[in-house]
């Protein structure tokens, strides 16, 4: 085996659901999986739906997908169809058995399934109370109605997690601080990993004539939208929102590029002046790492998970509230920063790089294994 670990090359069951997109949380599971068997360890998913091009990228690494008691959906579109999928799996959830002979990793925030550990990655009542903020009229008012019942389905969830689980893990200190508000110990804090062969610097010579940003169901529109009256000149990428608002689409400042393929996003990362990252609720946030393994420093707030992986004044700046944030993204814009900072940049990400990670993972399962 290629690993330092002295665990035996047996499974490793990674629990998700779903992976049907290669972002955000599902990278989590992917990337571990792909590193594990990298590892010589035999790797499986198991879980109710992934996407023929996921299973094709596991099968060729060698990793198994196996389905389980999939249940189909009746909403359509991307957000409402996830809400849907963990709203149903809370309140009724998947009872089969998963027979695991080596160490088994639940990833997934809905599949309460005994595992070896959990991985926390956020509260989905405590996010929705966040984004609902930033949404249409429509949006606001269905989860105003639907409260009750989400914050039911969250405790449910996570009290048949407390009791089926031996570890917690959380993938920031902010997010442990999440759980505990649930009564739920957390054990130990992993950071997600993130490919820095991938995400790295694609040029010497940043044009930094624009500031890049993202456009997600946690985005500060206003916020957004003030800096680009003040004249700063913002690119955005993001495929998830489906109701960006009308002043931002239209704003002769603002160029909305949707979801863009991994290489223009690297560009688009390495050539920005600076990230600017808002957010309403953000437990770590990827957006901010993948920019500093660009070379690119972050603009962003102070509280949530990116406070942990942006260093205030060496790799970014971190503010108070949005406010502060427009005022030091005019700064930034007008006045530049030292080349230095870049590097710093580069070298900070490479803490969270997958193989790194991975290592991390293994060392804790290899006690847990042999405990």
């Amino acid at each position: 085996m290629a690993s330092s670990s002295h665990l035996q090359p047996e499974d490793i069951t990674i629990i998700h659901e779903p992976l049907t997109h290669p972002y955000g949380q599902n990278m989590v599971a992917l990337m571990l999986a792909e590193e594990f068997a990298g590892r010589g360890f035999r790797v499986r998913i198991v879980g109710q739906e992934c996407s023929p091009e996921i299973e094709e990228r596991l099968k060729a690494r060698g990793i198994t997908f196996v389905r389980i008691g999939r249940r189909r959906c009746l909403l359509d579109r991307s957000e409402l169809k996830s809400f849907e999928t963990w709203l149903r799996d809370c309140i009724f959830p998947y009872e089969g058995e998963l027979h695991s002979e080596g160490v088994t990793v639940n990833t997934s925030s809905m599949l309460s399934l005994p595992s070896t550990l959990w991985y926390a990655q956020g509260p989905v009542s405590t996010c929705l109370s966040h984004v609902v903020r930033e949404q249409p009229a429509r949006y606001r008012l269905a989860y105003y109605l639907l409260k009750p019942i989400i914050q039911l389905a969250e405790c449910e969830f996570i009290n048949r997690i407390r009791r089926r689980v031996k570890v917690i893990v959380a993938n920031s200190r902010y997010c442990a601080s999440l759980y505990q508000r649930f009564g739920i110990r957390v054990g130990k804090v992993i950071y997600p990993p993130m490919d820095c062969k991938v995400f790295q610097p694609s040029t010497g010579s940043p044009t930094s004539d624009y500031v890049l940003t993202y456009f997600g169901k946690e985005t500060l529109w206003s916020t957004i939208r003030t800096i680009a009256d003040r004249g700063v000149k913002v690119k955005a990428f993001g495929g998830k929102v489906e109701d960006v608002p009308r002043s931002i689409l239209e704003h002769p400042n603002i160029e909305y590029l949707g979801r863009v393929e991994t290489w223009r996003l690297v560009e688009l990362y390495s050539n920005a002046l600076y990230t600017l990252f808002t957010y309403n609720h953000e437990p770590f946030g990827y957006i901010p790492v993948e920019s500093m393994a660009c070379g690119t420093p972050v603009l962003t707030l102070k509280g949530g998970g990116p406070a942990e992986s942006v260093v205030d004044g060496r790799t970014g700046w971190l503010c108070e509230n949005p406010v502060q944030l427009v005022e030091w993204a005019l700064k930034i814009w007008r006045e530049g920063y030292p080349g230095w900072i870049r590097m710093e940049c580069r070298k900070r990400a490479l803490s969270f790089d997958r193989r790194r990670i991975a290592e991390e993972w293994l060392q804790l399962l290899e006690g847990l294994y042999s405990s």
